[in-house]
């Protein structure tokens, strides 16, 4: 081996091993009251890409705090890549992302995941006031959490139309906002509406119209 290849090996092997460890901060939180998610556990994986196949390895597992939180350092080798991953809680119907990139080159990082717990809601759409069969409801749903992918699709409804759903359906707690247009006559009229609901909470909602 010649003495410049020699060199260039030692000064690769020196900036893997004297990397400095990197301060991670993980939270698991809900947005909408703040509680932190205490006992849910999470993991690093460090990954290296090999010739035909790459090999995974667990390089730390760690726990929620009764805050939610958990802070560590970790030396991240120039090498590999890392992901920190986390559990999902219980009782869940919303979530950020569970998965975090760890940076080789940020010495502080925080891995900031929301979770928001389960309620329920029903609707009724009530035509109480038919005038004909080209009466029309359009009505969009939805939660605090924009990304959240329930109710994407308005409900729409025509005629003298009376429609209860049969069951409660599972959504994230906290705030829900109702836009609807209904049209009769040959006359639009647009109304709104807002409604907050608790962990666990089911609440049946009437669009009367």
């Amino acid at each position: 081996m010649s003495v410049r290849l020699l060199t260039v090996c030692i000064c690769l092997l020196a900036l893997i091993s004297c990397k400095k460890e990197s301060i991670i901060h993980v939270s698991g939180k809900n947005p909408v009251n703040g509680v932190g998610y205490q006992g849910l556990n999470f993991a690093v994986i460090a990954r290296t890409n090999g010739m035909f196949e790459a090999h995974y390895k667990t390089v730390y597992r760690g726990e929620l705090d009764e805050n939610g939180e958990h802070v560590f350092n970790l030396k991240l080798k120039n090498n590999k890549s890392y992901r920190l991953v986390i559990d999902q809680p219980k009782s869940n119907c919303y979530y950020s992302d569970l998965t975090y990139v760890l940076k080789h080159d940020s010495a502080v990082m925080h891995a900031n995941f929301e979770f928001a717990d389960c309620a329920y809601l029903k609707f009724r759409y009530h035509n109480i006031s038919c005038f004909n069969n080209f009466d029309h409801i359009k009505v969009e749903r939805r939660s605090q959490f924009p990304d959240f992918s329930g109710f994407e699709i308005p409900a729409e409804y025509s005629g003298c139309n009376d429609f209860t759903m049969p069951n409660f359906v599972e959504v994230p707690m906290g705030w829900w906002f109702f836009n609807w247009e209904v049209t009769k006559n040959g006359n639009t009229e647009y109304f709104e509406d807002s409604l907050y609901l608790q962990e666990g909470e089911q609440k049946y909602y009437e669009f009367n119209y």
